[in-house]
């Protein structure tokens, strides 16, 4: 079966955890994210596919820190830009 090229369309979906700590100081944050690329797929030699596109996101970030009595609340959601690059073999 020929491997995929040409024009796509690839909507995404991704959520991020991270947490660290360090002596008396933590913080933590959670962010997602859903957007979608559009570009162009290349194929060579039926066997290697490399993807280039672009397009946009909405992502929202929340954090929060400590360190002692002090406490730390962030975060933010904005629309961005999206950039997808892929290198993939077909076997």
């Amino acid at each position: 079966r020929p491997a995929p090229g040409g024009l796509y369309l690839s909507p995404f979906a991704s959520v991020a955890y991270a947490s660290l700590s360090s002596g008396s100081a933590s913080a933590s944050a959670a962010a997602w994210s859903v957007g979608a690329t559009v570009g162009w797929s290349w194929v060579i030699a039926n066997r290697v596919n490399i993807r280039l596109g672009g397009g946009i996101q909405y992502m929202s970030m929340k954090a929060e820190g400590s360190s002692g009595e002090s406490k730390v609340y962030m975060g933010f959601g904005s629309i961005l830009p999206a950039a997808d690059l892929s290198l993939g073999i077909m076997f």
